[in-house]
């Protein structure tokens, strides 16, 4: 008898007076607090698109700077590749000294880019690989006001070379003079600051 009564009650035929006003009333049944509460909570168990959507796997890549170099990245995340794979991709910028650090701490996934500060920190004990590169040929280019014509004119004069000497940049350009036939001690190379993978 103790479940009948308790269940009239909750179907508002028998029970304590919890009873709305007759504008409350919907198809000729009133509404009781505790149906109201049932009814919300069968509500909540129902499905939604949120709940069953697939989530993807988040990627954080970082890179020295958004150049000519992270272009490969920029596209593949501009067009939509990433996502058509089912990847959701965060790019960001981090200095090239910070991103192994970083690595290594869990922060970010990948670093894009292999240059002197990836290549000390594998040296020393971080568990890193190359896994792909974005080119077979290095993008770099030697700038110089208009009265210099040849790299002859160069010579005794300083290069400024961002990143430090020392650094991809640096090595780049001896790399390339002495391909050219020249003699890389005799430019003057200063290093300044800028952004170095």
């Amino acid at each position: 008898m103790l479940q009948r009564n308790s269940l009239r009650w909750l179907l508002g035929s028998a029970g304590p007076s919890f009873r709305r006003k007759p504008e409350s009333k919907l198809g000729g049944w009133w509404w009781t607090p505790a149906q109201v509460i049932i009814l919300l909570g069968l509500l909540g168990l129902l499905p939604t698109n949120a709940g069953s959507q697939e989530r993807r796997p988040k990627i954080r890549i970082s890179n020295a700077g958004f150049t000519i170099t992270a272009l490969p990245l920029l596209a593949a995340k501009d067009w939509g590749i990433f996502a058509s794979s089912g990847i959701d991709v965060e790019l960001i910028v981090i200095a090239a000294t910070l991103a192994p650090a970083a690595l290594s701490g869990g922060d970010i996934d990948y670093i894009a880019g292999v240059g002197p500060a990836s290549v000390s920190a594998t040296l020393t004990g971080l568990a890193a690989r190359a896994i792909w590169f974005s080119s077979d040929r290095i993008s770099y280019w030697l700038m110089a006001r208009p009265q210099f014509k040849t790299l002859d004119d160069l010579k005794n004069k300083k290069i400024a070379i961002s990143g430090g000497v020392g650094g991809t940049n640096h090595v780049a350009l001896v790399v390339a003079l002495e391909k050219s036939g020249a003699i890389p001690k005799d430019y003057v190379m200063v290093g300044i600051p800028g952004q170095q993978t």
